[in-house]
């Protein structure tokens, strides 16, 4: 597992905007992808557990930062 390369802090109002995105529905989902990736870094977990847990490849991960 790579170590954290980047420390990512989220207001409520962030928070809250991602979550509106990745539960708008079936509508863009590249977009709804690349937003599941900062509430996860915020909340400590590694470049590769972030990529595997968005479904985003390691790349598509460092691309949506």
């Amino acid at each position: 597992m790579s170590a954290k390369k980047y420390k990512v802090t989220l207001t409520a109002d962030e928070k809250e905007l991602l979550n509106r995105i990745i539960n708008k529905g079936k509508e863009n989902a590249p977009e709804r992808k690349r937003a599941r990736a900062p509430p996860l870094a915020g909340e400590g977990y590694a470049d590769d557990m972030i990529a595997g847990r968005a479904a985003l490849s390691r790349r598509g991960l460092e691309q949506a930062r």
